[in-house]
């Protein structure tokens, strides 16, 4: 059997890691933890699976003592003034740099939360290496934030969905069509009044991704480039405008991919 490594080093003597942060308790209930996403039946074809008790009480086996000890924790101690305020509701403009901090967060939080379950890990390790390589989401991620018009609890709930595309190798004047199994996953993380989703692809298809706008109906994006921002925004969110816009972008994001691949598949042929 081989030795389970860390996720984001590779290294050996992995410790248990929360999925949510202890210093979250002192701003938001546990007990008042949700695990679903009402209102979604419009997009209910994608998997959505809910951590089954409070994520402030879950761990997870996937990190070293290095890793745990050392860099998540320096990120802990930077995120937790960047983020009380915006899960309070209170109004709060960030730097540059305290929206870099959150969207290295969101992105870290992201891979912890999809070995809660075990059929949701669908972010590729090379990814989470990325992350731990360059302090920074994987190129594959974007990253966006959004607020609450009321407190909906807290909840860690990784989404999915899966598709067959296509993408052309060329190999000096021979060429052939390789077919892939391509994963969109959207982790949304809801801290009260805070809303923040980490959406991305299993497989870059050798194109960029497709890129949403800045600014989405109350939903704004802080990975890639991120800048200084104002929160709270004049546009809240409901709950039922959260499950729909989450998984309406898993559903987005694959018709680009889709018709990226055939694109792809359609240049390819003499």
């Amino acid at each position: 059997m081989a030795k389970r490594t860390c996720t984001f080093c590779g290294g050996g003597n992995l410790t248990k890691e929360h999925v949510l942060p202890r210093w979250l308790s002192k701003v938001v209930s546990f007990d008042n933890s949700t695990g679903e996403l009402r209102g979604d039946a419009e997009y209910n074809e994608v998997a959505r699976r809910s951590i089954p008790i409070s994520p402030g009480e879950r761990q997870v086996r996937n990190v070293c003592a290095g890793c745990n000890q050392g860099w998540m924790s320096d990120l802990e101690t930077a995120t937790e003034p960047v983020l009380t305020p915006l899960i309070l509701g209170e109004e709060r403009t960030l730097t540059a740099e305290e929206v870099d901090v959150l969207a290295l967060w969101a992105a870290k939080t992201a891979v912890t939360t999809q070995f809660v379950m075990r059929d949701s890990g669908e972010i590729p390790r090379r990814q989470a290496a990325q992350i731990f390589e360059r302090q920074r989401p994987a190129a594959e991620m974007q990253v966006f934030i959004a607020q609450m018009a009321e407190p909906w609890g807290v909840a860690c709930i990784p989404g999915r969905v899966h598709f067959g595309a296509r993408r052309v190798i060329t190999l000096g004047s021979a060429s052939r069509v390789e077919r892939l199994r391509v994963v969109l996953y959207a982790t949304t993380i809801t801290l009260e009044r805070a809303v923040i989703q980490v959406i991305g692809t299993s497989d870059r298809m050798l194109y960029e991704p497709p890129r949403f706008a800045e600014e989405f109906e109350g939903i704004r994006r802080i990975w890639p480039r991120p800048r200084p921002l104002t929160l709270p925004r004049e546009r809240l969110l409901t709950d039922r405008e959260l499950a729909l816009k989450t998984y309406g972008r898993l559903h987005e994001m694959r018709e680009g991919l889709v018709e990226l691949s055939r694109v792809a598949e359609q240049r390819g042929q003499p």
